[in-house]
This record gives structure tokens, sequence and C-alpha cells, in this order.
């Protein structure tokens, strides 16, 4: 017993790793039965069948393909690892369900797989990242279906090579020579809290905003304006129906009464437009008394002669 080496001994480790890889290279050969090795070499060297090798469910062809639990083809490389991964689907399956997909554009696959068009492996939802061949990145998601159907994607979100992000849609609309950088289809909320989003795009293409707005500048544009007020024929009121008019509505004409601003709000380039209207009639109505004002003190001028 003074004699036994202990596995700190250098010599006694190299002698147990010599004869695992002796046992390992030996059991290679046992399981390669099936066909014929040419050639020789260490654990390192990769042999070369002269005919198809069949190790278990799995295959290793003379032409050099793979096919690791995929026994019936031999034209592609296919490698699946993990349970459930025995007949990829792609050129590499994990598990059931993850598969990369190596066509026009390459793709991180889950629960689905293509052949001529996307399918779901099994009844369920999917998803995809496709990384297109001019540098667009695009994240589908899809809702549940039944196994092997053609998937409906929803492009939830896309990058396309000139960094402009699309939302819920793979379109991009052209603004002149410009492509828009941000393109969004269906509602987005941003910085929502307890109270609601602070900042709300609806689908139907309006943008709510429940918080204070500033801004340095704001540009509206408007295809109505009020310069129709300086025509020859404009009707301008007479005052007297003026003010019976405010007597009873308590608003001047043609503005929105309060009820009406408190329940829908107001449209900021047509109460502009409409201020504006009030503006130029005023200023009508300033003329009108200067021009009354005048005669009346040319004939006052004539009364003291």
């Amino acid at each position: 017993m003074k004699n036994l080496r202990t596995t700190k001994d250098p010599s006694f480790l190299l002698t147990i790793i010599f004869v695992v890889v002796i046992n390992i290279n030996l059991a290679f050969s046992q399981k390669s039965t099936n066909g014929t090795i040419t050639g020789s070499g260490t654990l390192n060297y990769v042999p070369k069948f002269t005919s198809t090798l069949n190790i278990s469910n799995s295959q290793i062809y003379d032409n050099g393909y793979i096919g690791i639990g995929n026994l019936d083809s031999n034209t592609t490389i296919r490698v699946g690892i993990g349970t459930g991964a025995n007949a990829p689907y792609e050129r590499l399956q994990i598990g059931k369900k993850f598969n990369i997909h190596d066509g026009g554009s390459k793709a991180l696959y889950y629960n689905c797989y293509f052949n001529d068009y996307t399918r779901r492996i099994e009844h369920g939802n999917s998803s995809a990242i496709l990384f297109g061949p001019y540098g667009s990145i695009n994240i589908r998601t899809s809702k549940i279906g039944s196994a092997n159907s053609v998937i409906d994607w929803n492009y939830a979100f896309n990058i396309d090579s000139t960094g402009a992000i699309a939302i819920n849609t793979d379109n991009w609309y052209e603004i002149g020579d410009k492509k828009q950088e941000v393109n969004i289809k269906g509602a987005l909320a941003l910085f929502t809290n307890s109270i609601g989003p602070a900042i709300l795009i609806d689908p139907d293409n309006e943008v709510k905003i429940g918080v204070p707005l500033r801004a340095k500048e704001i540009y509206v544009q408007s295809n109505v304006w009020s310069d129709f007020v300086f025509d020859h024929n404009y009707p301008l009121t007479d005052l007297d129906k003026l003010q019976k008019y405010i007597t009873t509505n308590k608003h001047l004409p043609g503005i929105p009464d309060k009820h009406s601003i408190e329940s829908y709000g107001i449209n900021v380039g047509e109460m502009n437009a409409l201020l504006l209207q009030k503006i130029e009639e005023l200023t009508l109505y300033v003329i009108k008394l200067n021009e009354e004002n005048k005669t009346i003190k040319a004939e006052l001028e004539k009364i003291k002669k």
C-alpha cells in the first residue's frame, strides 16, 4: 500500500487519459460496423465512409452529408438536438419547436418551419426573427393555429437597411424623397400610468395627449382661412342683430358654445380661422364706424359755420 500512486501523480493521470482515449476509439469502431473506414488516425481524425453509416437513428453519408435523427433525407444537412428533434424541419433544430432557417432570408423560428410557406410545427402560437439579404430585421408573431397550417403573420417590428422602423406593419411610406423613419399601424400608448396613457395613438389615426404639451413651435396646416371676410359682398351682420344674438346665445355667431367645447374639444386650425374671422369682422365694424364718425364731424363743422 505504501507504493500505491495517488491521483495527484501526473504520470498516473496520463495513464488514465490514455486508457480512456483507447476505449473511446474502440467504442467508435464498434459502432462503425455498417460502414467501411478508410484511413487511420487518432480521436481527432474524421473518417470517410465509402457507404452510408448508420449510427442508431442517425446517418453519415458517403457524400459528406450528415443526418442526425433524419433518416429519410441525404440531400441536405439537417441536425436535430434534444428531445423532439429526431426529424428536423430545418438545417438546425433544437428540441421540438426551435429552428434555424437558411434560405433567402435567414431566420430563427419558434414552432414553425418553411415548406413553400411558413407553417406551424404543432397547434399553438408561432414567432420568428428574420434577417433579410439587404440588412433588414423583421420580428413576427402569430395567433393560435393548427399543426402544419400556413401562418398569417403579424409584422410586430421591422427595421429596414436605412434604419427606418415600422411597428405592426411591414410597409413604409415615402414623404417626398424621404422615407418616414417610423410607421405604426394600430394603437400605441406611451408613458402609461394608473390614470392612463400620456400619449395615445389609436387605430383611427388620432393622437390623444393626456398631459400638458409644451413646444417651441407648432405648425398647423389648414385648408380654410378667413380672408373671405374682406370680399366686397361679404354679409357683415348688423350690430343690432349681433347684439340680440349675443344676448340670447351668450356667444358669438359661428363660435362653438361652452357645452360643445367641454364635450368635443376644439380643432386648433379651425378655431384659429374662426377667431381671425371675428377679428376681421371687428376690423370692418371699426372702419365703418370711423367712416360714420367722419361724416358726423363734417356735418358738425357745417353747423358751426
